[in-house]
C-alpha cells in the first residue's frame, strides 16, 4: 500500500486485469515459490548468456533479495537504439540505470525493451512476487521538443504518476503497453538521482515484468538516456522531496466492459471493497487518439462493498478502450488498467422494403427503431426533391408496419427515405403505370 506523510489514513488499490487471469493459469501449471515484495536491489550483475548489451543478451543481477536473483534479457533494439550499459558499475546503486543512445528524429524513435524475471538464486527457477512496484523515475524534457524521454510498461494492476505537477506526463497506448513520454521541461537534467518526475506500477502476482526506455523529438544526433527504475515498495522515490507518495483511497476489485445489444452502448461495471476519504471516478474513453473524459461517477464512500456501472451511448463502430481515473478527496489520482471492447455497426432506424415494389397505388413498409426518436419518412424525386410526406413526429422503440398513397405521383423511381436524430436510411421504389 502506498502511505502518505501528509495522510494519517491511506488505503491500498486493487484494480483487476482482465488478462490476469490468463498468467495466473499459467503460474499456475509451474511450481514455483511466492513471496511479498520486499525493496529490490539491482547490484552485483554478470553477463549470463549472449554478446554485451546486443539483443538476446541476458544479464544476472545476483541477490535482488534474500534468495532470489533478476536475469534482465535486452529483448530489442528499436530506431537504431544502442544500449552503453545495462546498468552503472558493479557493485551498482539499488536501481537499476540503463543507459540508452539514439537519434529521437529517426522513425521509429530509439527504444530499448527489457525483460527482467525473477528467479531462485543461481538458478533459471521463477519466483512468483505477490506484490511488486516499478518506479520510472527522472522520465523528463531538454526544455525543448528535441528531446522527450519515455518509459512503457504493460500489464501492470494500476499505476500512479507523480511529478511537478503530475499531469506534465502524457500518456498512451502503444503496442509494447502504456507509454508514459516526459513534459518539454528539463527537471535538473538526465540522471540517477534527480526524480522529479515520475510514474510507478503495481503488479501483483508476477514472475516478470517487461520495461521499454525511450526517446522521442526532433533532435536528429545520438544523446544518451540513463533510465532509473526503482523497485521500492509502498512509496515512489523522490530526491526532493525525499519521499513523494499517492494517497489514493479506494480499493477496487474488478473492471470490466461490455457491449450492450450492438446498438452502440457500451456498459462500464467495476466493484469498489471500500473507499473511504474517496471522491470518484472519472471515465475515459479513446477510440482514436489519446483519452478523453465522457463523465464522473460520484463514490458512495465507506467501508462496505459498492458496484457502479457506467453507459457510454451512441459510440460509432470500432475498438474502444476505457480507464477510470480515481480521484481521492485530497486531489490525488490514478488510474485502473484500460479494458476494451469491440462495438459493432449499428443506426438508430431500420427501414423495410416497400411491397408491394412496383406499385401503382398503396405501399407498405415498416420502420424499426432501437429507442424512442423522432422520424421523418419522405418519398423523393430523382432530383431530390420531396413530392409525399409519409410519417412525422415521435416514434417509440420498435416496429412500425406504415402504409401510403403513391397512387397520386407520376411512374418513375422514387427514393423512400428515413431520417431519425442519428441516421439517414434509403431504399428505392417504383410507381407504375
Amino acid at each position: 500500500m502506498y502511505r502518505s506523510a501528509s495522510s494519517s489514513r491511506v488505503a491500498d488499490m486493487r484494480v483487476a486485469l482482465l488478462a490476469a487471469a490468463s498468467v495466473l493459469a499459467f503460474l499456475a501449471t509451474v511450481a514455483i515459490p511466492a513471496t511479498a515484495q520486499e525493496s529490490l536491489s539491482f547490484s552485483n550483475y554478470t553477463l549470463e548468456s549472449g554478446s554485451p548489451l546486443a539483443v538476446g543478451a541476458v544479464y544476472r543481477f545476483h541477490d535482488v533479495t534474500a534468495g532470489v536473483d533478476a536475469l534482465v534479457t535486452i529483448d530489442a533494439l528499436r530506431g537504431g537504439a544502442t544500449l552503453t550499459q545495462i546498468d552503472d558499475a558493479s557493485p551498482s546503486a539499488a536501481n537499476l540505470s540503463p543507459v540508452l543512445d539514439g537519434v529521437p528524429a529517426n522513425n521509429p524513435n530509439p527504444q530499448a525493451d527489457l525483460l527482467i524475471a525473477f528467479v531462485i538464486a543461481d538458478t533459471s527457477t521463477p519466483v512468483v512476487l505477490d506484490e511488486l512496484d516499478v518506479t520510472s523515475a527522472d522520465i523528463d524534457g531538454d526544455g525543448t521538443e528535441a528531446r522527450r524521454e519515455f518509459a512503457i510498461m504493460s500489464a501492470f494492476e494500476f499505476y500512479v504518476i507523480e511529478g511537478n505537477p503530475p499531469s506534465e506526463l502524457t500518456v498512451t497506448t502503444v503496442p509494447q503497453g502504456t507509454q508514459f513520454t516526459a513534459p518539454l521541461a528539463d527537471y535538473g537534467g538526465v540522471s540517477t538521482d534527480t526524480t522529479w518526475v515520475a510514474v510507478t506500477a503495481r503488479f501483483v502476482s508476477v514472475s516478470q515484468v517487461a520495461i521499454g526506455i525511450g526517446q522521442t523529438g526532433t533532435a536528429t544526433v545520438t544523446g544518451a538516456r540513463v533510465s532509473s527504475i526503482h523497485f521500492i515498495p509502498d512509496v515512489i522515490p523522490f530526491s526532493e522531496p525525499d519521499t513523494t507518495v499517492a494517497t489514493l483511497a479506494a480499493e477496487l476489485t474488478s473492471v470490466e466492459v461490455l457491449a450492450d445489444g450492438g446498438a452502440g452502448d457500451v456498459v462500464l461495471r467495476w466493484t469498489a471493497a471500500s473507499e473511504e476519504n474517496f471522491s470518484g471516478y472519472e471515465v475515459e474513453a479513446r477510440r482514436d487518439g489519446a483519452f478523453s473524459p465522457i463523465g464522473f461517477v460520484e463514490a458512495a464512500g465507506g467501508s462496505a462493498p459498492t458496484s457502479y456501472s457506467f453507459r457510454a451511448q451512441h459510440l460509432a463502430p470500432g475498438t474502444w478502450a476505457f480507464r477510470l481515473r480515481m480521484i481521492d478527496v485530497d486531489g490525488s489520482t490514478a488510474y485502473s488498467s484500460v479494458v476494451e471492447v469491440v462495438v459493432g455497426s449499428w443506426s438508430d432506424g431500420a427501414l423495410g422494403a416497400v411491397y408491394p415494389n412496383p406499385t401503382t397505388g398503396r405501399a407498405t413498409g415498416t420502420v424499426t427503431l432501437e429507442r424512442a426518436d423522432h422520424v421523418d419518412l419522405a418519398v423523393y424525386d430523382v432530383i431530390g426533391r420531396r413530392v409525399l410526406r409519409v410519417a412525422a413526429g415521435m416514434f417509440d422503440a420498435g416496429t412500425h408496419v406504415i402504409d401510403f398513397d403513391a397512387g397520386s405521383l407520376p411512374p418513375g423511381l422514387y427514393l423512400y427515405r428515413l431520417q431519425t436524430t442519428r441516421s439517414v436510411e434509403a431504399r428505392t421504389v417504383v410507381v407504375a403505370q
